[in-house]
């Protein structure tokens, strides 16, 4: 499966711009640990796309571009709520399913993993787009999205492709 990093930042300078695969070259924990390889994204504009597709909301605003600027994008107070809900119901619903369980079932008669693995994805899918922020923070969209700034302005400058 493929996915993206995409760097973003809250102005727009040369650090904006400045994603560099070779980072994930090495001892670099993210490939190994989620990615078996990161290269160049060869059409970050259809990236671009891709991440705007998965924010749409009705609390979320698209901006023009500056210049080189792949997205623009500011949200209000509700995004976060709005984009996890569809998430929160099948978190909840699988966790009341987890309850359950038996002492026999955790001990192992019944194979819980499944069940754990999915709760651990629907609040942190460390297999989605994954964000580099300007300020030298790697983490989910997930994370970005719960602790997102509302009305603050921000903007993504480049892209790299990933494979998981």
């Amino acid at each position: 499966m493929h996915s993206r990093i995409f760097r973003i930042g809250t102005e727009v300078n040369d650090e904006l711009f400045d994603i560099d695969r070779s980072l994930y070259f090495g001892d670099h924990w993210f490939v190994g640990d989620v990615a078996d390889f990161v290269v160049e994204d060869d059409d970050p504009e259809f990236s671009a796309g891709m991440l705007k597709e998965y924010l749409t909301s009705r609390h979320i605003e698209f901006l023009p571009n500056e210049e080189t600027v792949l997205l623009t994008f500011k949200v209000d107070e509700h995004f976060a709520a709005d984009h996890f809900s569809e998430r929160f119901f099948e978190f909840k619903k699988t966790l009341m399913s987890l309850c359950n369980w038996t002492i026999n079932d955790f001990a192992g008669y019944t194979n819980i993993s499944t069940g754990m693995w999915s709760l651990s994805t629907l609040y942190e899918n460390r297999f989605d787009f994954w964000i580099e922020e300007v300020d030298g923070d790697f983490i989910t969209i997930d994370e970005f999205i719960r602790n997102i700034k509302p009305y603050t302005i921000y903007y993504v400058g480049g892209s790299l492709d990933y494979h998981a």
